[in-house]
């Protein structure tokens, strides 16, 4: 089994990958300032904490999987706050989430009513059934974006 160490290390790899690979502008140049560390749901094989409380668990993630995501947050630039806010309000609830290029998960850009074209960052959580993910929404409270029905991609 992989130390929490490792499983981060092994996480952070494979986002740099999956955002590398859905081919974002929002990916930070070598000038830019360092993003803040979110830690993907997108790319692990199953959630790392469990829910608080009698909310459902998160979904893991696999190429091509159909879920319905809870969208957290939503941004133009991959370093905005907003993503490391809802990372931390989801983890207080007891999920670990991810972020991702929004084009990583197609379906997600048109339910979400984002513009067709741009570069957006999402932090999301996956859920098997939409009713889970109501669930999540309404224990969340107020500054859920939307939930969406999607297909992950980008995870190799």
């Amino acid at each position: 089994m992989r130390t929490s160490l490792g499983r981060r290390t092994a996480l952070l790899v494979a986002l740099a990958a999956a955002v590398a690979g859905c081919g974002g502008s929002s990916t930070p140049t070598a000038s830019s300032s360092p993003t803040p560390l979110v830690l993907p749901s997108a790319v692990s094989s199953a959630p790392v904490v469990s829910p608080s409380g009698s909310l459902p668990r998160e979904a893991p993630a696999t190429e091509g999987g159909s879920y319905y995501a809870v969208f957290l947050a939503v941004a133009t630039d991959a370093r905005d706050d907003a993503l490391v806010k809802a990372q931390n309000r989801a983890q207080a609830l007891g999920y670990q989430g991810g972020v991702g290029d929004i084009g990583c998960t197609p379906g997600a850009r048109e339910q979400l009513r984002l513009k067709v074209t741009g570069s957006y960052t999402a932090f999301s959580v996956l859920f098997a059934t939409e009713a889970q993910a109501q669930e999540l929404a309404a224990a969340y409270g107020p500054g859920v974006v939307g939930v969406a029905h999607v297909t992950v991609g980008c995870l190799d």
